[in-house]
């Protein structure tokens, strides 16, 4: 049996291991990010709501820019009394040739299968 902190430190590994795959997906391959989604997902961009895969990725996918790299400066994850994994991200984003930006992410992760899904998530441009 898992003591507390175990599934804690689990919970930072996978919410740790899951924001970097998805920015590396965001980066290189956005249309993989559907994948990620289910169809009760729901998507909040600056209070902007998107609800479900195909309209998140859509969203996601037809953003106006060609390049874009996050930076990652800090990311904090914790398991809920639900077992979903609660991760802030905290981060630059570069898009095209365009100065670096300042933003906050928050996901909830949850277990489907094998696989972790993004449930809800919120991104902010910050100053």
């Amino acid at each position: 049996m898992f003591s507390q902190k175990q599934h804690q430190e689990e919970a930072q590994q996978v919410g740790s291991q899951f924001v970097r795959y998805y920015y590396n997906l965001f980066d290189t391959d956005r249309q993989q990010l559907q994948n990620l989604y289910t169809p009760e997902s729901l998507l909040y961009w600056h209070g902007e709501v998107c609800r479900g895969s195909t309209q998140i990725s859509s969203g996601i996918t037809n953003l106006p820019f060609n390049k874009i790299v996050h930076v990652i400066t800090t990311d904090d994850h914790q398991l809920t009394p639900q077992n979903y994994i609660l991760s802030m991200v905290i981060g630059q984003l570069q898009m095209d040739s365009n100065r670096p930006v300042n933003f906050h992410e928050t996901f909830l992760l949850k277990k489907e299968s094998q696989s972790w899904m993004l449930i809800n998530q919120a991104f902010r441009f910050t100053s």
